[in-house]
């Protein structure tokens, strides 16, 4: 790579996440989230879910009572907004990563990156509604995460 090349690498790079304003875990209380637990077949039964902040930056511990079962998730979630990015307007990106700890011996993990552009400068989503397949597909952890009110 040439040296001009890499100049306009870094000024793009420069560009599109220089302008990034993170909300921080302590900045997304738990009051904008829910969480629902969504069987993905006959009944299509759903259970809400209660969860708190864990002591690791953007990670919450996610408890839904499932009949007599307790499903325990650890989810991952960042949400950072982008003034500008490479469309020419801005954008939200969402990282939704999930690890089922219900069962110790085989941990499954699944995550989900979603790019919300924006056709306008500035910020207009008042909420972001994401449902992240769990248990092979046969549930999902639905995630509501409340911008404004």
């Amino acid at each position: 790579m040439t040296k001009l090349s890499q100049l306009k690498s870094s000024l793009i790079f420069l560009l599109c996440f220089g302008f990034a304003q993170s909300l921080k875990a302590d900045v997304i209380q738990p009051g904008m989230l829910t969480f629902v637990y969504q069987e993905l077949n006959e009944p299509w039964s759903a259970y809400s879910c209660e969860h708190q902040l864990s002591l690791e930056p953007y990670d919450w511990s996610v408890i839904c009572q499932v009949g007599a079962k307790k499903k325990v998730f650890l989810v991952h979630l960042a949400v950072t907004f982008y003034n500008r990015t490479q469309f020419g307007q801005s954008a939200y990106e969402v990282l939704y990563w999930v690890t089922n700890q219900s069962t110790k011996k085989m941990q499954k993990f699944d995550s989900t990156t979603l790019w919300v552009h924006n056709h306008q400068p500035q910020s207009l989503a008042n909420a972001f509604e994401i449902s992240q397949g769990v248990e092979n597909d046969f549930s999902a952890l639905r995630l509501t995460i409340r911008l404004r009110k």
